[in-house]
């Protein structure tokens, strides 16, 4: 009977059957681990790819005393049918005390159609010292800009 290093044709047959199927398995998590990476990659780069809206109060470049209302898309995305709800609705300090003016923009009361990437819509809120002077008005407000639908990306 030939052997090589004491071991027959059949015992070198296992031992390549074994080594095949490890390689085998090997191969299966492999794939198996790169089609995870792929997935959570795609998911991150979607994230990163949507559109982000804000709603803040910002300064004047020209007065530091007067504030923007802002809105503003700082994602790589148009963001398409913005709504933007603040509550209360804001007010201006020489607003009547009866209604606010400021609420009745038409960019708070409808759906903006599309706000591009880096897009900043501002309208002037207000002037920070006669804002102090009048005990009606709300210190603090709460502004959101709800998602509509899942995003769409291409």
């Amino acid at each position: 009977m030939d052997t090589f290093w004491g071991l027959t044709a059949t015992d070198w047959t296992a031992i390549y059957t074994l080594i095949t199927l490890l390689l085998w398995v090997t191969a299966v998590v492999t794939v198996v681990y790169a089609a995870r990476q792929w997935r959570d990659t795609r998911a991150a780069n979607l994230e990163t790819m949507r559109p982000y809206v804000l709603a803040t109060a910002e300064p004047l470049l020209s007065d530091r005393q007067m504030f923007d209302l802002s809105i503003r898309n700082i994602g790589q995305r148009p963001a398409i049918d913005v709504r933007v709800e603040i509550d209360p609705p804001p007010r201006r300090s020489s607003d009547p005390a009866e209604g606010p003016t400021l609420g009745k923009l038409r960019m708070l009361n409808e759906p903006i159609a599309m706000i591009a990437p880096g897009q900043d819509m501002r309208t002037l809120w207000d002037d920070h010292a006669k804002r102090h002077e009048v005990d009606w008005i709300l210190r603090s407000v709460r502004a959101a800009v709800p998602l509509v639908g899942e995003p769409v990306f291409r």
